[in-house]
């Protein structure tokens, strides 16, 4: 029988407002996506942060440049034998921000 990941419970039932810092206007809410699938050992992403696109637009231009500020990303290589990482253990130099 395989075992297929699964969700722990949903989410809340009801939407909650976005937090808007009043100095600025700017939004404060943050999101965390991890996406562990994959058959097989996993190499890496391909271009790093130019590899990695949020509706179609990549974190970061061929310059060098980013398109989203205060953003970061994380690859980790794990297998099933392996300890989950800590927070600062998965942070890369390759992130936008450091742990």
């Amino acid at each position: 029988m395989l075992n297929y990941p699964s969700g722990s419970g949903g989410g809340k039932k009801r939407q909650e407002s976005p937090t808007v810092a009043e100095t600025t206007g700017i939004s404060t809410d943050y999101a965390q996506v991890l996406m562990a699938l994959g058959e097989g050992q996993i190499e890496g992403i391909k271009g790093n942060a130019q590899g990695v696109f949020l509706d179609d637009t990549p974190l970061q231009n061929q310059d060098g440049t980013f398109n989203f500020q205060d953003m970061t990303y994380n690859f980790v290589r794990w297998n099933i034998e392996s300890k989950y990482p800590s927070k600062c253990q998965r942070s890369q130099q390759r992130n936008h921000r450091q742990c």
